[in-house]
C-alpha cells in the first residue's frame, strides 16, 4: 500500500488518504508530481499535481479515498487491533488497581491528567502527520469513561494542569496551540498570537507545565547556521493571561537554540544550548555548553 505524499490517518472503519500539496509554489506551477494510490486522486487532478499549500490544507487536509479494513484484507476485530487499544486501570485509597476501561483507539502520547473536575485522557489519532487530531476523554471519578470525547485539531506536545483544569500544547498545521478543557469547553490560544513581532516571525520550540503554570520557548532570526536568533519566554499561570520576556542576546562568538524549559514550584527555568559560532559540538574538541536562566514570580 503506497499513500499519496499527504499522508494517511487511521480511523474505526480503516485508513483514510489524504491529498497531497506543495509547500513550494514554484514547484506546483512547475507541475511536480506524487505518486498516488489508484483511484485516490481528485476528479480535477487526475495526475496527483502538487499545488501549493493552503491552510486549509495543513489544519483540515482532504480526505480522497477511505480505505475500509476489508478493502485491506483484515477484519474488523483485526483493524481494530491496528487502530489500537487503551487498557484504564484505577483503585480507591490503598486498594489494588483494577481494570475499569478498554477504550477503542491506540495512542503514540496518552496523557492522564487529575484535574479539579475529575480525570481527563489526552490521546492523539494515529496518522504518519507531523500534526493531526486528539482526543481527551472525562471521567468524573477515574471508572466511568463512557462519555463523548473531545476532538482537538492538532497533534499533542503535551499536557498538564492549569489552576485545577486540564489544558493541552497541540501542533497544528499553522503553530502551536494551547487548550484549557473543563468548564465553559475548550479555549483555545494560537501561541503566534500572544509573542510581539511580526505573524509567524517566532516558531515555539519547547513546552513545559508545572505548579507555576506552563512556559513556552520561541526563536526567530535562526541565522545561517540554523542555531542562533533571539528567543522569547511565554508563560501563563491560567492558560488564558500570558506574559513573555526575551532573553539576553548569546555573547560574542556563539549561537544559541533552547535545549529545554521546565516548570517547577518555584521557579521557570530555561536551558539554552550554547556553541561556538559555526563549530559543532563534538567536532575538534568541542564541548557542549549550556546557559540556564531562572525566572520567579514577582
Amino acid at each position: 500500500l503506497r499513500a499519496a505524499d499527504g499522508g494517511w490517518g487511521v480511523t474505526t472503519a480503516g485508513i483514510d488518504t489524504y491529498r497531497s500539496c506543495s509547500e513550494d509554489p514554484v514547484a506546483a506551477e512547475a507541475g511536480a508530481t506524487t505518486t498516488v494510490l489508484e483511484g485516490t486522486a481528485p476528479a480535477d487532478d487526475p495526475a496527483g499535481a502538487k499545488r501549493s499549500c493552503t491552510q486549509a490544507d495543513l489544519d483540515a487536509p482532504e480526505v480522497v479515498r477511505s480505505w475500509t479494513w476489508a478493502e485491506l484484507g483484515m477484519t474488523a476485530e483485526q483493524g481494530e487491533l491496528a487502530n489500537g487499544r487503551t487498557y484504564l486501570f484505577a483503585a480507591s485509597d490503598d486498594g489494588d488497581l483494577a481494570q475499569v476501561a478498554v477504550l477503542p483507539g491506540g495512542s503514540w502520547q496518552p496523557a492522564m491528567l487529575a484535574a479539579d473536575d475529575g480525570f481527563w485522557l489526552v490521546r492523539d489519532v494515529m496518522s504518519n502527520r507531523g500534526f493531526g487530531t486528539t482526543s481527551a476523554l472525562f471521567s468524573p471519578d477515574g471508572r466511568d469513561w463512557a462519555g463523548a470525547p473531545t476532538e482537538l485539531a492538532g497533534a499533542p506536545t503535551t499536557a498538564g494542569v492549569l489552576r485545577g483544569r486540564p489544558a493541552v500544547a497541540l501542533s497544528t498545521g499553522s503553530g502551536q496551540d494551547l487548550v484549557v478543557l473543563g468548564a465553559g469547553g475548550p479555549q483555545t490560544t494560537h501561541l503566534d498570537t500572544v509573542v510581539d513581532g511580526e505573524p509567524n516571525a517566532f516558531v515555539s520550540s519547547n513546552v513545559g507545565f508545572g505548579p507555576l503554570g506552563v512556559a513556552f520557548t520561541f526563536t526567530s532570526g535562526m541565522g545561517d547556521d540554523g542555531r542562533g536568533g533571539r528567543t522569547v519566554v511565554v508563560h501563563s499561570a491560567d492558560g488564558t493571561t500570558f506574559a513573555q520576556q526575551e532573553l539576553p542576546a548569546a555573547p560574542a562568538g556563539k549561537v544559541e537554540r533552547p535545549n529545554s524549559v521546565t516548570v517547577s514550584a518555584g521557579a521557570v527555568i530555561v536551558r539554552l544550548n550554547s556553541d561556538p559560532k559555526g563549530a559543532v559540538t563534538g567536532d575538534g574538541g568541542v564541548r557542549p555548553t549550556q546557559r540556564a536562566f531562572v525566572g520567579t514570580p514577582d
